[in-house]
């Protein structure tokens, strides 16, 4: 049977690196790549793509994205933060179960990551907002319809 990944957690929680060593021939569905196409077609950074691009239009591509894979029928992972019933309610198909994945990561490491996907170029998410997301994570639950929820402790992500 087709699944659906939910990778769920805060940025900068290793979602991106897990998804391309655990699910490389899943269909992607990521506001992140969304985003970054964005600002690849107009010369932008990340940032700069961000504050031009409204979520709903982030939104519709993802959605758009995600119904050519079920018509596809491929397999899927949504590389999201996922924090909220509702967001994880957006990206649902007939046939396919349901899977969560969720990161479980010190807030030093997750901080320690942070930094070196900024330094590396990466995006950068400012700790006020990283806060107010974490103040609306709602652990994934049996009852929204998952199979299976597993639990990925991610330490030393970015250790030398």
């Amino acid at each position: 049977m087709k699944e659906i990944v939910y990778l769920t957690g805060l940025p900068a929680s290793g979602k991106t690196t897990y998804r391309i060593a655990e699910y490389p021939n899943h269909a992607v569905i990521s506001n992140d790549e969304v985003t970054e196409a964005y600002a690849a077609r107009h010369h932008l950074n990340y940032g700069e793509a961000w504050q031009r691009l409204s979520s709903n239009d982030v939104v519709r591509e993802g959605k758009k994205r995600f119904e050519k894979a079920v018509k596809e029928g491929r397999n899927i992972v949504i590389d999201n933060t996922n924090l909220t019933v509702e967001s994880r309610a957006l990206y649902r198909a007939a046939g396919y179960v349901l899977k969560a994945v969720v990161f479980v990561i010190s807030e030093d490491q997750r901080k320690q990551n942070a930094r070196h996907r900024k330094a590396s170029g990466g995006k950068f998410i400012d700790e006020s907002t990283v806060c107010e997301m974490r103040k609306k994570f709602v652990l994934p639950s049996k009852s929204e319809g998952f199979s299976e929820i597993i639990y990925v402790r991610q330490d030393n992500a970015f250790d030398a």
